[in-house]
């Protein structure tokens, strides 16, 4: 799950995330991912250095209500984001660091995650990083 410095997070299923003024962001800052879960392993900045994303819209059907929820804008399934560790992972660090990281995937991240929104994987073994 650990290779070097870079931690790669893929998104499953499309991710309904806001910033702090409640708009809707097409970029995953490392705070909306991690948390304080990396406070031990600090990323070199909270941006991914690299990216692939795209945008879509979210929309469903209430049926408390039995009207149409509001579409909300959401990063979209598929959508890698590459995050640097600011220094490398010695192999007494690789075991804690993957543990925390597993705790991070099993929790998903934004909102309407009760919905299936924002399942993530992080250092999949697909994109060729993982073990």
């Amino acid at each position: 799950m650990i290779n070097g410095r870079v931690l790669v997070v893929v998104l499953q299923t499309p991710a309904i995330v806001y910033d702090n003024l409640f708009r809707a962001v097409t970029d995953l800052d490392a705070q909306a991912v991690f948390e304080d879960m990396l406070q031990s392993y600090p990323l070199e900045d909270t941006q991914p250095f690299k990216r692939f994303s795209a945008r879509v819209v979210v929309d469903g059907w209430s049926n408390i209500h039995q009207l149409p929820r509001k579409p909300d804008q959401a990063i979209a399934a598929g959508s890698v984001f590459a995050y640097r560790l600011r220094n490398e992972v010695n192999e007494s660090q690789k075991k804690d660091l993957a543990d925390r990281l597993k705790a991070v995937q099993a929790v998903s991240i934004g909102e309407r995650c009760n919905e299936g929104y924002g399942q993530i994987l992080i250092n999949p073994r697909f994109i060729g990083i993982g073990e």
